[in-house]
């Protein structure tokens, strides 16, 4: 799942009790038993990603600021679009890169390097392991 992906399992949870009410950090993490500072991260997180946003109030009898956070519906089929397009162009660049290069494999699987790294000083400007010129001789 792709929130799960960005939040983890205890960031769906949070997200789900989201969905269902406002809630501040604090009331996120008593009823979840979460330590604060991992329900913060998880709220950035989805205010990152434009899937919470959050309301400030004071309340004026203890004189504090606190944030109600609440799940953000709006334009969720933009957000994930444009993140699966993203994923696609990356995925679109690593499939050309394989395409288009030459790899050379060491026959003791230490290894897959481009011709760039196998004629590099890596592995001594002759194709020779690195992981074979580390061993010493027998």
């Amino acid at each position: 799942m792709f929130l799960e992906k960005i939040v983890g399992p205890q960031g769906l949870e949070i997200f789900e009790r989201l969905s269902r009410d406002e809630l501040t950090d604090q009331e996120l993490a008593d009823q979840g038993g979460y330590d604060l500072p991992t329900v913060r991260k998880i709220l950035l997180t989805l205010y990152e990603h434009r899937m919470a946003s959050y309301e400030l109030e004071h309340d004026k009898e203890s004189k504090r600021w606190s944030y109600r956070w609440r799940v953000d519906f709006a334009d969720a089929d933009r957000r994930v679009a444009e993140d699966a397009r993203k994923l696609i162009r990356t995925l679109e660049q690593w499939l050309d890169k394989e395409r288009n290069s030459v790899y050379y494999t060491c026959d003791n699987r230490c290894g897959r390097y481009t011709f760039e790294m196998a004629s590099g000083p890596d592995c001594g400007s002759a194709f020779v392991c690195p992981g074979l010129r580390a061993q010493p001789a027998l």
